[in-house]
């Protein structure tokens, strides 16, 4: 079998999870993580079987929430494997803005979609979720963000 990996996201959820001595519920770990539940349940799967791997187990239970099963030590264990854990950086809703702002202000072309679906790790409709809401930040500080289909999406403004 594959070793999983874990990536930063699936990291912190295994975190929250250990940080908690009895169950935890996947809307706390979505508070926690500043994500959705939905985002929680998704990264799940890959979070039981890097567990699974290393002889863990995650507890479910409905209405009550999940852990992990075992002593204190062993989650103090567990904790240092995840700490060892490299992974692939999920950036947070802000996060990409900023990044996707900071892309748009540095760059003298347009820029495509696709690029920072690659950059950034999330599909293009997430892309343009994140634009609309550049596009209102830059409108405040008089930048216009120009989205061209086919040639991609770039700034004007007065320098």
């Amino acid at each position: 079998m594959r070793d999983v990996k874990l990536d930063l996201r699936a990291r912190n959820i295994l975190q929250q999870i250990c940080s908690k001595s009895n169950y935890i519920t996947i809307s706390d770990i979505a508070n926690g993580l500043g994500v959705s539940s939905r985002t929680v349940l998704r990264e799940l799967p890959l979070v039981e079987k890097w567990l699974q791997q290393r002889g863990f187990n995650l507890d479910k239970k409905t209405g009550v929430g999940i852990r992990i099963t075992g002593s204190e030590k062993e989650k103090q264990e567990l904790i240092g494997l995840i700490n060892l854990e490299e992974g692939d950086i999920n950036y947070s809703q802000e996060e990409r803005q900023i990044l996707i702002i900071s892309e748009l202000l540095k760059n003298q072309q347009p820029a495509k979609l696709y690029n920072f679906t690659k950059i950034l790790k999330v599909t293009e409709s997430t892309i343009s979720n994140d634009l609309d809401k550049v596009e209102e930040w830059l409108k405040r500080h008089h930048i216009k963000l120009v989205r061209k289909p086919g040639l991609g999406v770039y700034i004007e403004a007065k320098e």
